[in-house]
């Protein structure tokens, strides 16, 4: 298998961003998104649901997942108080897990739905989640442990997972062999790292294994089978299909198991995912998931504008798996995938205002046809129930896993700009940031992702022997390298797309990086119908759109091309400092309103403004498309 060059992400409480995007987008995630969140759960019953108190006539009821939308909000609540004190968020974070550890069975069984809602049926059915929330409430504690020593949480959770091995391995009296709704498997491997017990890896294991196994010899591999990836034991899955999320939380999973084994085989296997998904099945956004019947893959190419699902979650899930990837096999293509989820799909699920989200994403909005399907849904003839809106992010989407994903994974972003292993130190994003390692202080001054040019300060306190690789993003051209003030020849010193220092470093050192970041047009596969012939615009990691709001409406009939010159823009119509991207365009243009005709059409000028698809609606309803004309030879 390829050489671990950097194996454990540097952990968030020993990275203080300093990036202006990144502390703005933090400082709303802890003033704004968690507490909107956690406004919703207490509305809708979810934080009460954890007394186990409910009896029939009350004003809500617990769900079957509601645990797991409480415990990403605990996780989030862990990274940042490992941070920083909060005595409102430790406050809440505690008395959660006060009502964890009183309601938790004697046996280490916890759920508020089975406990009070269906207590007869534990255990029965392998699509009740069960497994899914205690992933997600260890996850939680995992994160709590390691962001503040508090152990409490951990050591309940612990108990919880000491209950499923004797369920599912010891007496295998489950009605099921393994979860439904991935999500364990990874955070079993979080347990694992974290309290060195064997017990919890054979678990991760023992779920993994048994996954399709009985389905082995089936010749017709259904779509029911393929919905929750147990069509095929794990290590022949070779085709991303079934529910997004799902896939790929196995996914990550998977690379864990990989990684951990130094299995080639199942590296290898998880490597073809990686292609099919990457390179078949991918919006340029970083969506994931074309269906919202399913919310599942398809297949390849089929990566439709207006009816994409690419549910939020779903492109978390894809930076889980390709985080795990990039810290293992030293390739950039890795992280620039976690950059195009991120700073697009991810971002774009909260409102400016940081209250409210989107749980789909789709490549173009027409409120006409928007408001057609609202009336279909009306007379039940259209199941878009988590579409709609499209056109309009919400407080409460009724499932709100997608907003509590988003604020766990803000609140971590620290863990994914770089890695360390024995031997090596990988930045893979250039985030403004100090970072604390064994031997000093690592500091990246830098505007990124609104500028690619950085520099790294190596305030060291004794000598630094590890290789060095900076990851130099795909979008940016790499104009100059100097280590204190001397030219570095990074031609000869390049590595998958990363930079690479072999040298060891005696004294403080700066490494000043130069690059290139400018708008430019992206094609896609002539296979993807609703973008054949058209093109994308991106500048740095961002993927832009137009909106009515600043073109008018038919935003289908513009036209761009690959001369076409960008103005960069500071100060409008955003809040963050990313800048809007305006140019001249042309659009089609008829003589009269005709529905047919036989006379050619007049092109004419036309004034284009681009944002940054993350921000996209947030200044009414109106039209949006990411996918532009792209003028041609042919046309004149």
């Amino acid at each position: 298998m390829t050489q671990i060059y950097a194996s454990s992400p540097i952990k968030s409480k020993n990275v203080k961003i300093k990036s202006r995007f990144w502390t703005g987008i933090r400082h709303k995630n802890k003033t704004k998104i968690l507490p909107a969140i956690y406004r919703v759960y207490e509305e809708t019953g979810r934080i009460k649901s954890f007394k186990h108190d409910w009896k029939e006539g009350d004003p809500y009821k617990p769900h079957i997942f509601w645990d797991s939308d409480v415990a990403k909000w605990m996780e989030t609540a862990a990274y940042i108080l490992g941070e920083e004190q909060d005595s409102d968020t430790e406050e809440k974070m505690e008395r959660l897990i006060d009502l964890i550890e009183k309601n938790q069975e004697p046996s280490g069984y916890f759920n508020s739905y089975f406990q009070t809602v269906a207590p007869d049926q534990k255990w029965k059915n392998i699509h009740d989640h069960e497994l899914y929330c205690i992933g997600h409430l260890l996850e939680a504690a995992v994160a709590y442990y390691e962001s503040t020593g508090k152990d409490r949480f951990l050591k309940v959770m612990e108990k919880s997972v000491d209950h499923i091995i004797q369920v599912f391995m010891e007496e295998n009296s489950a009605g099921f062999q393994y979860p439904g709704h991935e999500e364990i498997e990874l955070a079993l491997y979080k347990l694992y790292r974290v309290t060195g017990k064997e017990k919890y890896r054979k678990l991760a294991e023992h779920f993994l294994y048994r996954r399709g196994r009985q389905y082995e010899q089936e010749q017709d591999d259904n779509y029911r089978l393929r919905g929750i990836q147990e069509h095929l034991p794990v290590e022949k899955q070779k085709e991303a299909v079934g529910h997004a999320v799902r896939a790929a939380y196995l996914y990550t999973a998977m690379t864990d198991m990989a990684i951990l084994n130094n299995d080639e085989a199942l590296w290898n296997t998880v490597s073809e995912l990686w292609e099919d998904i990457t390179n078949r099945k991918m919006f340029v956004t970083g969506g994931v998931g074309t269906s919202f019947s399913g919310e599942a893959y398809t297949y390849p190419y089929d990566l439709p504008n207006e009816y994409g699902y690419t549910e939020t979650c779903a492109s978390i899930g894809l930076i889980f798996m390709a985080a795990r990837m990039m810290r293992y096999d030293l390739n950039a293509e890795y992280a620039d995938v976690v950059e195009r989820a991120l700073y697009n799909t991810v971002l774009g699920c909260v409102s400016e205002e940081g209250n409210e989200f989107f749980y789909s994403n789709p490549l173009a909005v027409d409120p006409a046809l928007d408001g057609y399907l609202k009336t279909l849904k009306k007379y039940n003839m259209a199941n878009r129930e988590r579409i709609i809106p499209s056109t309009t992010r919400r407080k409460d989407l009724g499932c709100m896993c997608c907003p509590a994903n988003v604020t766990r994974l803000l609140a971590s972003i620290g863990e994914y700009i770089a890695s360390e292993s024995d031997d090596s130190i990988a930045i893979h994003m250039p985030v403004g940031c100090n970072m604390n390692v064994d031997e000093g202080v690592l500091s990246v001054d830098s505007d990124y992702p609104i500028k690619s040019d950085f520099t790294l300060r190596l305030q060291l306190n004794k000598l630094f022997r590890r290789k060095l690789y900076i990851r130099i993003p795909s979008w940016c051209k790499l104009s100059k390298v100097t280590v204190n003030g001397e030219k570095y020849p990074f031609e000869r010193h390049k590595l998958n797309g990363y930079l690479v220092f072999e040298q060891g470093f005696d004294r403080d050192t700066v490494i000043r990086i130069e690059s290139e970041m400018k708008p430019m047009l992206v094609k896609c596969h002539p296979a993807v119908k609703d973008a054949a012939g058209k093109t994308a615009v991106q500048r740095g990691p961002f993927v832009y759109c137009l909106e009515e709001k600043d073109n008018g409406p038919m935003l289908y009939n513009a036209y761009i091309d690959k001369t076409t010159v960008f103005e960069e823009i500071f100060d409008e119509p955003i809040s963050e400092p990313v800048p809007v991207l305006k140019c001249k365009g042309k659009t089609m243009k008829q003589k009269d309103n005709r529905l047919y005709f036989t006379d050619d059409y007049e092109y004419v000028d036309r004034d284009l403004t681009f944002i940054p698809f993350y921000a996209r609606l947030n200044r009414g309803i109106g039209e949006m498309i990411v996918w532009v004309n792209e003028f041609n030879k042919f046309i004149k």
